[in-house]
């Protein structure tokens, strides 16, 4: 159902608008369609607990940074320019790209360049191209879907090999 409003700003009347529920409507794949309610509840105590950050700790080339959050939402993984000197590494060893990124606020910056680390969580050695730019985030490290899919190949193969291992042992003992 499609509303049209006519007349001047001066009619508008915000009870009016009370009898009408905003409605998200969308079609599926199969072609039929749904309506849910647009309005989202306050999170109850249960569903607060998933809204949780993911924070990890980790090593760049070496060096302990905490306070890394994983956000599966993150296109790029980023750090903060703050961290770059804390790391030992300065300016000259960007690479210099010409990429706008935009914060969850929504704003636009450019990015000051890349710096390829190798970061380490627990037993897993990743190489991650890190985008450095200015922030004044509450975390170290932002590490984005670009690092959750690398880090999950990784543990796919290595638990392949841990089961190949295996295999092989039980044989070694059943023969």
């Amino acid at each position: 159902m499609v509303f049209e409003v006519e007349g001047s700003k001066e009619d508008y009347n915000p009870k009016d608008m009370e009898k009408y529920k905003s409605m998200c409507c969308y079609v599926t794949y199969y072609g039929w369609g749904d309506q849910q309610k647009a309005i989202f509840e306050k999170p109850n105590g249960h569903m607060k607990s998933h809204l949780k950050p993911l924070f990890v700790q980790g090593k760049v080339d070496d060096i302990r940074v905490n306070k890394v959050l994983v956000d599966g939402g993150a296109a790029v993984d980023f750090m903060p320019q703050s961290l770059l000197k804390k790391i030992g590494k300065c300016g000259t060893n960007l690479k210099l790209q010409n990429i706008v990124l935009s914060s969850y606020e929504g704003k636009a910056a450019f990015s000051l360049g890349a710096l390829q680390v190798n970061f380490i969580v627990g037993s897993v050695t990743s190489p991650t191209l890190l985008m450095v730019g200015p922030s004044k985030a509450n975390f170290n490290l932002l590490l984005g879907r670009e690092w959750i899919h690398g880090i999950t190949t990784k543990l796919i193969k290595k638990t392949i090999i841990m089961h190949q291992v295996m295999e092989s042992y039980q044989h070694i003992y059943n023969a």
